[in-house]
């Protein structure tokens, strides 16, 4: 296990093959934990995280601290709390799904269901096709060159 802090800068960290813990403190960095059950701290400032494809890493981010994307190859995954954005790079994802904020969801070349949840969302399906739910809040979704926005009372 490898634990990795980041300074008041940008960074650039990357763990190691095992379950590392990785903190990024301020700056915008982004945090890769490898393989393994990684631990991922961003704290202020805009964060990017690299999560496994099979959500055994954990995310955690305190609110205010920036606006925050994350990356994984997950073809299931519900957005951790304080995170804004995610990217999903899976061919065929089931279940990609937002949390309270504001998010921007993208899926992959292949989807089954995209879902903002809370807040003013922007949903972008790719090159796939399905099911793009918005949930409360004025959303957008994006399917190829079609765009199509509607506010939720």
């Amino acid at each position: 296990m490898a634990i990795i802090h980041g300074t008041s800068g940008n960074d650039n960290l990357v763990g190691t093959s095992a379950n590392d813990s990785i903190s990024g403190f301020d700056g915008n960095d982004t945090l890769d934990g490898g393989a393994g059950a990684d631990t991922l701290t961003g704290g202020a400032g805009d964060d990017y995280y690299f999560v496994e494809a099979d959500q055994i890493d954990t995310v955690v981010e305190l609110a205010g601290e920036g606006t925050d994307t994350v990356e994984t190859a997950d073809d299931d995954f519900v957005l951790g709390a304080n995170i804004e954005n995610l990217v999903v790079t899976a061919q065929d994802v089931h279940i990609a799904q937002g949390n309270a904020l504001n998010n921007e969801i993208t899926g992959g070349s292949g989807f089954g269901y995209l879902a903002g949840e809370g807040g003013d969302d922007t949903l972008n399906a790719g090159d796939g096709g399905g099911v793009l739910f918005g949930g409360d809040g004025s959303d957008c979704s994006v399917v190829r060159a079609m765009t199509t926005c509607k506010a939720t009372p």
